[in-house]
């Protein structure tokens, strides 16, 4: 699922490669794209809010694994496993940790300030 913030930044996920396993971010700036990464594993859900900075989830499993990192700059940092993460305008981010051991699959959320 692509993510549009007000300044028409987009950030989306998808594979370069079909027959592989890895899945890669990009970014829509004003008519051009950029590859944000570059790598073996799936990287994937990723969030923008309206002051540029990206969100998404490194090396997810499509389980509720990996881990969510922020992409503020040219400065990268992880903020802890889990997946599906989103960022809002004051550059907040809430993510989720699945327990998949039981039917109901219940959660944990967590928030990055």
């Amino acid at each position: 699922m692509p993510k549009i913030n007000a300044c028409g930044e987009i950030v989306f996920s998808t594979r370069i490669n079909q027959s592989g396993t890895s899945e890669e971010i990009f970014l829509y700036d004003n008519g051009r794209v950029s590859q944000l990464t570059e790598n073996t594993f799936r990287d994937a859900i990723a969030d923008i809010n309206d002051d540029g900075t990206a969100v998404w989830t490194e090396g997810a499993d499509g389980f509720g694994g990996g881990s969510g990192v922020v992409l503020q700059g040219q400065e990268l940092t992880t903020i802890g496993v889990g997946s599906a993460p989103a960022i809002n305008n004051l550059g907040r981010v809430a993510w989720k940790l699945l327990d998949p051991a039981g039917c109901a699959f219940p959660s944990d959320m967590y928030f990055f300030d």
